[in-house]
């Protein structure tokens, strides 16, 4: 009888500690993982800029897009609905160390971004493809080709 009213008494109390808890599981499907930035088409002119050998990387994870590879990394936010992404709120990448408060630094001049293959600090890519192993990315100037590393 003691063993069991302690249980109770647990349960009680335990109990609104596991109802206030939430857990936020975000999905983005194929998207979700690390991408090698492999090749950059610029639809104007038919150039083909071919990236296969160097190691530039897009990575997502819940609600969060980093880059990788250049001298300088960067964390983006980014939505994804439908057939559209969108990445914007770019942050230069620093291990928090630049700021006398410390948080990484926001991204002024889109210039420095080119190198991924984002034009703007706001910019819109419509999916051509979406696999577990391919991504196309299209926008009116360049058509992006990743594959999943």
């Amino acid at each position: 009888m003691r063993h069991l009213l302690t249980a109770i008494v647990i349960t009680v109390f335990a109990a609104p500690a596991f109802i206030a808890c939430t857990l936020e599981h975000i999905d983005n499907g194929d998207l979700d993982g690390f991408w090698h930035f492999e090749r950059m088409d610029t639809l104007a002119t038919g150039g083909v800029l071919d990236l296969s050998g160097d190691l530039l990387f897009w990575a997502f994870q819940a609600k969060l897009m980093h880059t990788q590879g250049d001298t300088t990394s960067y964390y983006f936010r980014f939505s994804h609905e439908g057939n559209t992404l969108v990445v914007y709120s770019p942050y230069a990448d620093h291990g928090h160390q630049d700021q006398t408060n410390g948080g990484d630094i926001p991204v002024t001049d889109p210039a420095v971004l080119r190198v991924y293959g984002i034009q703007s600090l706001a910019d819109t890519f419509y999916i051509e493809k979406l696999t577990s192993g391919k991504m196309t990315l299209y926008t009116p100037l360049h058509r992006l080709y990743f594959t999943k590393f």
